[in-house]
């Protein structure tokens, strides 16, 4: 009699499961969301929603939605490299979710940093001596941050 051995299976399975409950929230989250940008009464969530998004008087400077949006492909093709390596058992989970958490933040600063459309305006030219939309003090991209997230199911 042959007797199947089906613990690699169970081990493998064991990181579906883990992956499966894990969540990946990307933007200014944790502790720098709620410090207070330089000079204004804003926290630095706040701020981020305001640019995120635009309002009446303040263009809309999409720098989370615009840079996931136009590196789908990339984030697609390393969502599947490191879950092939998940299987593979090289990577946990857990490591494979912050592995793609700490490349969307680096995207979304990089973007920051090369400058985010419309252009500012010149008085805020001149108030802020920049021309960098986003960029005052660096707080906000400094705020930018992955946090990995257990679901509990139940």
């Amino acid at each position: 009699m042959v007797k199947y051995d089906d613990s690699a299976f169970r081990k493998m399975r064991g990181g579906w499961v883990d992956l499966a409950n894990l969540t990946l929230m990307i933007g200014v989250i944790g502790p720098g969301a709620s410090e207070l940008e330089e000079g204004s009464s804003l926290t630095l969530a706040e701020l981020a929603l305001i640019h995120e998004y635009g309002t009446d008087t303040i263009p809309e400077r999409s720098f989370m939605r615009s840079t996931l949006l136009a590196r789908r492909g990339d984030l697609a093709a390393l969502q599947v490299t490191v879950f092939k390596r998940v299987l593979a058992r090289e990577l946990t989970a857990r490591a494979a979710l912050e592995l793609v958490g700490e490349q969307c933040v680096s995207w979304i600063r990089a973007a920051i940093v090369a400058g985010i459309d419309p252009p500012l305006a010149t008085e805020t030219i001149l108030r802020k001596g920049s021309t960098k939309p986003l960029i005052d003090h660096g707080q906000l991209c400094r705020a930018i941050d992955g946090q990995r997230l257990h679901r509990l199911i139940g």
